[in-house]
């Protein structure tokens, strides 16, 4: 639910993923917390500390198994066959190597800058 969280409140793959990569395989929600979310500033507008406040109330509400369960639905519209978490489609494919490098697997794609993801976060432009 705290990736999920993240992904809502970032939006923009270039400011989740770092996080949520972090997140992912870390022992515990604490561990998850500390080592990923604190002293993470993604935007010079975000606050650090409410960013963490509001990331841990969030995965502990109902707002988080909200999100969570609007993620397993998207999931299951796309992969029906879903029988492994994470369950990653690029161009359509499962692509199994990507749960462990993702950025390097779709940006190896021909013409990668096409991704935004692709772009370092000094590319990326706010609006």
């Amino acid at each position: 639910m705290l990736q999920a969280c993240v992904i809502s409140a970032l939006q923009i793959p270039q400011l989740y993923l770092p996080v949520v990569s972090c997140m992912q395989g870390q022992r515990s929600f604490s561990t998850a917390v500390n080592d990923c979310i604190t002293n993470f500033r993604p935007r010079p507008d975000l606050d650090e500390n409410l960013f963490v406040y509001f990331m841990i109330r969030c995965a502990q509400s109902q707002l988080g198994a909200k999100l969570m369960m609007q993620h397993g639905y998207r999931q299951r519209e796309i992969a029906a066959d879903l029988d492994w978490v994470p369950w990653i489609l690029i161009n359509g494919r499962r692509t199994q190597a990507a749960e462990h490098q993702l950025k390097t697997i779709v940006c190896s794609y021909p013409d990668p800058s096409r991704y935004e993801y692709c772009k370092t976060a000094e590319e990326f432009q706010f609006n």
